[in-house]
């Protein structure tokens, strides 16, 4: 047989689903995949019955359906005051993963590099490779997972296309303050690099911290390329709803 691709030469299966299994087998507290334990609001499941008898069922446009678009518009709107037009500032994915791998395509060329906070989601880093890009990777220090401002320009002078912020932050649960969010705003501008946000947990935030979105930041508007879905907030990870706004 041929070889299969060397994009994928170093892949294994997903170390999630692989503890996943584990946690399974021997009835332990599974904290490896992110899937909330309580149900959807009944709201949503009862206009799903809904539109399960009414439809539409055939092909939606490409890029998501209207009235879900202009939700989402007026719901960014309510949390960062920002005027989004559904039209041509929002796209619908399946969930946020493909969002982040949407986002990554669209403005890395192979060779290009992309930095990515480490410890990371699993699926960042393959993002990058499967782009052709190459990953660089900037510790966050336990135990509050801060950054050194130092380490992270010294990746930045490499030239990044990208920069990939999860806030916050799977696995480790941090959410970036507002002066770490600066500095990574200032050196974004001060190199030219695009930032690449995953705000999926943007409503999972205790006292007294507080989510900033990047977007939101004097000047990062224009630069920012934010990715989240409704699968954490509302339960319904196998529903597959994410989108893009930029």
């Amino acid at each position: 047989m041929a070889d299969l691709s060397l994009r994928t030469r170093t892949f294994t299966d997903s170390v999630i689903r692989r503890m996943t299994r584990i946690s399974n087998q021997y009835h332990a507290v599974n904290l490896s995949q992110g899937f909330p334990d309580w149900d959807p609001p009944k709201e949503m499941e009862q206009r799903l019955s809904e539109v399960a008898f009414t439809g539409p069922h055939q092909y939606a446009v490409t890029w998501g359906a209207p009235n879900f678009r202009r939700a989402l518009a007026d719901k960014q709107k309510h949390f960062t005051g920002l005027d989004i037009d559904p039209e041509t500032e929002i796209v619908t994915t399946c969930g946020s993963t493909e969002a982040m791998m949407v986002a990554v395509m669209a403005v890395t060329n192979p060779g290009d590099k992309v930095i990515v906070f480490s410890p990371f989601y699993e699926n960042y880093g393959a993002d990058a490779l499967l782009s052709g890009a190459e990953p660089i990777y900037v510790p966050l220090v336990p135990p509050e997972y801060h950054f050194d401002a130092d380490v992270l320009e010294a990746a930045f002078k490499q030239h990044p296309k990208a920069l990939i912020l999860c806030n916050p932050s799977n696995p480790c649960g941090k959410v970036f303050t507002l002066e770490e969010l600066q500095t990574i705003a200032a050196l974004a501008k001060k190199y030219d690099t695009w930032v690449i946000t995953d705000e999926v947990y943007e409503h999972i935030v205790y006292k007294p911290y507080k989510h900033i979105y990047f977007a939101t930041l004097p000047g990062m508007w224009d630069r920012t390329i934010s990715c989240s879905s409704l699968s954490k907030t509302y339960s319904i990870t196998g529903w597959r709803l994410g989108y893009i706004i930029a």
